[in-house]
């Protein structure tokens, strides 16, 4: 008498019926009647089954939970178990479902192992971004302390090359002065200008100088300070011969910012005196 084809004990539900929140996955959709022929395929399909439900939970897809796996599994189990009682006779129902449950469990523990390791992961992250911003920070306030450096250094090399030019004018006068002594020992007259040395106005050492409060003299402060090296506007020979009046005197002392030694206490003499010295000696 020929063998009769094996055939479904039972019904076996889709995932989709016992969740219906897995309707929405065709994949999920598929059952098995009653007294339908026994087909490996739904045993290749239960275990898709599973992997695709784990693959959602692992991307955290909304309304998919454990619970879905586990439920995937034991479809999965139920198959396994009447296609192998087909082939092989009945099993020990027990111990297959203890295995079932032990490799659940085993999965279950892998799965909080990875969400530790995810959790230290984003732990370390954060930390990593909190010291880089840290260091951002430390970057920045070096670049401030260093744009003031460079703008305290730029500051002194100009005062540097204020003080060489300074030099290089008080020598010229210098020489100057030497060639005037000689020119006026002998012809009596000065070829040569006194180059200003020092920054600025004399408006302090002008109004110092003024002899008394009754007298104003129109010195009127220059419209901008006078370029190191320059000379004013003067004539040498009133200074050779003393002809320099006290407003052309305090008009040398605006321009140079120098007081030639003079005091206000002084005759005009002693002040025409003190600015010849100055262009000789």
């Amino acid at each position: 008498m020929a063998q009769q084809p094996s055939k479904y004990p039972h019904d076996i539900p889709s995932l989709a019926s016992v969740h219906h929140s897995l309707d929405a996955y065709p994949e999920f959709a598929a059952s098995v009647a009653c007294n339908a022929l026994l087909d490996i395929r739904n045993v290749n399909d239960a275990e898709n089954a599973i992997h695709t439900v784990n693959h959602l939970l692992s991307k955290n897809t909304p309304n998919v939970t454990g619970d879905m796996v586990r439920t995937a599994r034991l479809r999965y189990a139920t198959l396994v178990n009447i296609h192998a009682t087909d082939k092989f006779g009945g099993g020990d129902i027990a111990t297959i479902l203890q295995q079932l449950q032990q490799t659940i469990n085993n999965n279950n523990t892998l799965l909080t192992t990875n969400n530790n390791c995810l959790t230290n992961l984003q732990t370390s992250v954060d930390n990593l971004i909190t010291r880089t911003e840290h260091i951002e920070g430390r970057l920045t306030n070096i670049e401030g302390q260093l744009t003031d450096i460079e703008g305290r250094l730029t500051l002194i090399e100009h005062r540097l090359d204020t003080n060489d030019n300074c030099l290089l004018f008080e020598r010229a006068n210098a020489k100057a002065r030497v060639v005037n002594f000689r020119k006026h020992s002998v012809d009596r007259v000065l070829i040569y200008k006194m180059k200003k040395t020092i920054t600025g106005q004399g408006n302090v050492l002008v109004h110092g100088l003024c002899p008394n409060a009754d007298h104003v003299y129109n010195i009127a402060a220059l419209a901008n300070d006078p370029a190191l090296g320059s000379e004013a506007t003067y004539n040498l020979a009133d200074v050779a011969s003393s002809n320099l009046s006290r407003a052309a005197i305090l008009g040398l002392v605006l321009f140079y910012n120098e007081d030639f030694g003079i005091n206000k206490e002084d005759s005009l003499e002693v002040w025409q005196d003190k600015v010849f010295v100055w262009h000789t000696t």
